[in-house]
């Protein structure tokens, strides 16, 4: 995971589209979160796992993701970032 601020996000653009295709980027202002870019890659994974945990319509299985990228946001807002074991207990204890 990448943390940016948003002015080195704007100086460098498109290195850092480059880097928000392959992870999740943190982008922030005067040192706090202001948002979360995450890779249409990883998304399409996550609505994937949910359709195979929860087998759904695919209007359900975006309602199912809506709610888990808004509490990720919540979560997020507690904490700067979140290590590999956090996020696994994160997507553990929400589906």
């Amino acid at each position: 995971m990448q943390v940016t601020t948003s002015r080195e996000a704007q100086l460098k653009f498109g290195n850092f589209s480059r880097e928000a295709q392959k992870d999740v980027s943190i982008v922030t202002s005067y040192g706090q979160p202001i948002f979360v870019t995450i890779p249409v890659k990883i998304t399409a994974d996550v609505a994937e796992l949910i359709q195979k945990l929860s087998p759904a319509t695919t209007q359900e299985t975006a309602n199912k993701l809506g709610r888990f990228f808004k509490k990720l946001a919540e979560e997020q807002s507690n904490q700067i970032a979140m290590d590999e074991e956090e996020a696994a207990a994160f997507i553990n204890n929400n589906y």
